[in-house]
């Protein structure tokens, strides 16, 4: 892990998880397949379990299990922006016990991709935290689920909310709860698939967690996708800094199927740390791509805007300041800097 963790959270690598010889444990090697998505239902049916994916991954088991279990389901499409976007992270072992592992807010998003998210979410009450985070762990309990998953919420003015749709798939959503309880949640969740027990309290969350993405797209070009060979990405470390990402020079991002370049994450004492620390961090981040800028200039005017600082935005700010756009940044010093030398590059092929 590239990120320097907190004090008394270690970094750990993939070899702190091998068993030595002697203790005569087994381990267990997992892979990925590749595939366009033909078949995919099928091959479901391999996963350790199948029924709880299915029950709670496709839209109809989805509608079944939320309308035994009492739950209020309404799908993403079915509502415009208006509402806020929460997610709870939740694990369920065989055994019953079920973990919920805070209530995350999402709220600012560009299309798919969430650009902020920030945990614990704030303004709003215990007891609808509370009730929101019930909601989730009586899905997994109906659905007789085993292992992670992310349960999405849309929460409205009101107070009233609803499950939007359960991921059951393993995402960098991870990233941000590892952070703030110090567990390796990816660890409780292959405990979980294997059959294993989980510890009977979850972890206790700790200070606020603030997460960046890092996406191929242009702040000054209405945020089109760019991406292409990435020339040049130098990415920061510091105390409460954490950056995910699979990327190095000379590789290529295809913006149009995964703009993430990379995932930025800060722990702060309180939201102010957290948001300071995350700010310092992307100020110095350096990616050039061969297509075109990041959303990194953007996203620093986000973190510095009043609205953001002074507590979470409305639902619908973040669209109407791309509409206005108050949010273009100035200029990037980098890019004006990589788009000279182009040009001098230019120029001397001519000579």
């Amino acid at each position: 892990q590239q990120g320097q963790h907190r004090e008394g959270v270690p970094n750990r690598s993939l070899a702190d998880y091998v068993a030595p010889k002697s203790t005569g444990l087994k381990d267990y090697v997992g892979a990925f397949a590749v595939t366009a998505g033909l078949g995919a239902a099928d091959l479901v049916v391999l996963g350790p379990d199948a029924a709880g994916i299915r029950a709670l991954g496709t839209p109809s088991g989805l509608a079944g299990v939320a309308s035994v279990a009492g739950v209020t389901l309404r799908p993403a499409g079915t509502f415009p922006e208006g509402p806020r976007r929460l997610e709870v992270d939740a694990v369920r072992d065989v055994h019953g016990t079920v973990w919920t592992l805070g209530l995350r807010e999402v709220t600012i998003l560009r299309g798919p991709w969430s650009v902020l998210a920030e945990l614990p979410a704030t303004g709003i009450s215990d007891d609808t935290a509370a009730a929101m985070e019930a909601a989730a762990v009586t899905l997994l309990e109906h659905a007789a689920y085993r292992g992670g998953a992310v349960v999405h919420f849309a929460l409205d003015e009101d107070g009233t909310f609803a499950v939007t749709e359960v991921d059951t798939d393993s995402r960098a959503t991870h990233v941000g709860v590892e952070e703030h309880t110090g567990a390796g949640i990816l660890l409780m969740r292959l405990r979980a698939d294997l059959g294993g027990a989980l510890p009977p309290t979850a972890p206790k969350g700790e200070g606020w967690i603030i997460e960046a993405r890092l996406l191929a797209q242009d702040p000054d070009r209405g945020y089109a996708a760019t991406g292409g060979r990435v020339e040049v990405i130098s990415l920061p470390v510091g105390t409460g800094v954490r950056v995910d990402t699979g990327l190095r020079a000379g590789d290529v991002v295809d913006a149009r199927l995964d703009p993430v370049v990379a995932t930025v994450t800060s722990w702060g004492h309180d939201r102010s740390q957290a948001l300071e620390r995350l700010r310092l961090a992307l100020e110095r981040t350096s990616v050039v791509l061969s297509g075109g800028a990041t959303n990194r200039t953007g996203l620093i005017a986000v973190l510095g805007a009043p609205t953001v600082v002074e507590g979470p935005p409305a639902p619908r700010w973040y669209s109407a300041q791309l509409a206005s756009g108050a949010l273009v940044p100035d200029s990037d010093p980098l890019a004006v800097v990589v788009a000279a030398i182009e040009v001098y590059e230019a120029d001397l092929a001519l000579a």
